[in-house]
């Protein structure tokens, strides 16, 4: 997987943290997750401002011009 898709790959542009991104349109939500961490672990996703449970991920393809949020959780405070 690459953000450069492959040239047999039909694409999507979408904003993940507010920066664009193109990539092949057959990701799903765990692709883009696991391209952008090397783990899942502590982490959770958002598309359009609704939590998208972990059990979702596989099954959810990335939409065009969807907004997603991708964060971390961070221990102390």
């Amino acid at each position: 997987m690459t953000d450069s898709p492959e040239t047999d790959c039909s694409v999507v542009t979408l904003f993940v943290n507010g920066a664009a991104m193109t990539l092949c349109a057959t990701w799903t939500m765990e692709d883009l997750v696991l391209h952008l961490a090397t783990s899942p672990k502590g982490i959770a996703v958002a598309v359009e401002g609704e939590i998208l449970p972990r059990s979702l991920w596989a099954s959810t393809p990335l939409e065009a011009d969807s907004s997603i949020e991708i964060v971390t959780a961070a221990a102390g405070g």
